[in-house]
């Protein structure tokens, strides 16, 4: 099973649709929509899978004129035919969502995190929104990175992570200090 999801341009109208293969990427199903609204700005898509094989896909949501970044998910049940209503997470960060910055949503049983790059008076630190509902709400939100990264630059790198057993595990790049690391 492969999901792609992707955003169509132009990027102010344009909508996110996912696609799916079940015979590993020879064909293609017809994109099926997973954001419901015309009166967001979406970017940046990342898909994950649940533990019955059904896509659950994040993805950004700004205000007309790319105001108010934050981010969604929107969640299938029958195999990425169909998505529910997205779900907004809330921003831990104590700013806001980086809107340069693209996420990433991992999923594990009943645990479904969005890893994201905040953006507190330019500090650029790594934040997890967390859900322990299979994404109906998301009611806690942990600081990952510490660095406390400050710049005014777009920081286009995306963190990643992964659930194993309880525990999530994330990689992201920080340019605090003299160089940057991963």
């Amino acid at each position: 099973t492969i999901y792609v999801a992707y955003k169509e341009l132009p990027e102010e109208t344009g909508h996110i649709f996912l696609k799916h293969s079940y015979d590993g990427g020879k064909n293609f199903s017809i994109p099926t929509a997973v954001d419901d609204s015309d009166n967001h700005i979406t970017r940046f898509p990342t898909v994950a899978i649940d533990p019955y094989g059904n896509p659950v896909v994040a993805y950004m949501q700004l205000d007309k004129g790319f105001t108010l970044p934050r981010y969604a998910v929107a969640r299938s049940k029958d195999l990425g035919e169909t998505f529910s209503r997205a779900v907004e997470v809330p921003d831990y960060s104590g700013g806001r969502v980086s809107d340069c910055c693209p996420a990433t949503v991992v999923e594990s049983g009943d645990a479904n995190v969005i890893i994201y790059r905040g953006n507190q008076n330019s500090q650029r630190n790594i934040w997890a929104g967390v859900s322990s509902t299979s994404g109906i709400a998301f009611k806690r939100g942990i600081q990952l990175d510490k660095t406390n990264w400050t710049t005014k630059d777009c920081v286009p790198n995306a963190p990643d992570g992964v659930i194993i057993s309880d525990t999530l595990y994330s990689v992201y790049m920080s340019g605090a200090g003299d160089s940057s690391l991963v």
